[in-house]
């Protein structure tokens, strides 16, 4: 049951050390946002890409040493939570337990902080495509429709001249 344990803290120390790359990657996600460095974003989002896709791997296989664990202690995998986990450890695995409750702990602030930073960049995202929708506007003109009484649109360039920065080739 002992290597159970260990396994198990191998592969939540796993998943913990991808989550550091994804963080990693999304602080670099704002600076490129922020520069509007859309080739290195890309680029970047497909570096991303691969590691969410070893994290999906990573965390499988926790998932199933998880199960493993559970099993052995006569609970479902659902019930074997962190307290429930650091608890047993405690009673029978007592030199294990600090570096479970490092691990679980690595893992509770990973998840947070990574949230935190993918919710920042989705800010960041949202602003620029919102500017880009302003500058469209404005070199474009952004006037509203002018509607008959039937509810057709009526003709803009009759109705009002349209004011635009740029040419458009029709």
């Amino acid at each position: 049951m002992e290597q159970i344990f260990h396994n198990f803290l191998d592969a939540t120390a796993k998943v913990n050390s991808i989550l550091t790359s994804l963080i990693e990657l999304g602080l670099e996600k704002q600076q490129l946002i922020i520069f509007n460095q859309i080739n290195d974003l890309d680029n970047l989002i497909r570096k991303e890409g691969i590691i969410v896709n070893n994290l999906t791997r990573a965390e499988q296989l926790r998932y199933d040493e998880q199960k493993r664990l559970a099993g052995m202690l006569e609970l479902r995998p659902e019930e074997l939570t962190a307290s429930v986990l650091l608890a047993k450890v405690n009673e029978k695995y007592s030199m294990l337990h600090p570096e479970l409750n490092k691990e679980l702990n690595d893992l509770t602030h990973q998840l947070s902080q990574l949230k935190a930073i993918n919710t920042h960049n989705n800010e960041l995202i949202e602003q620029s495509l919102d500017y880009i929708d302003e500058m469209q506007a404005l070199l474009s003109g952004d006037i509203a429709g002018t509607y008959s009484s039937y509810g057709e649109q009526e003709d803009e360039e009759t109705s009002r001249p349209r004011i635009s920065l740029l040419d458009k080739k029709i």
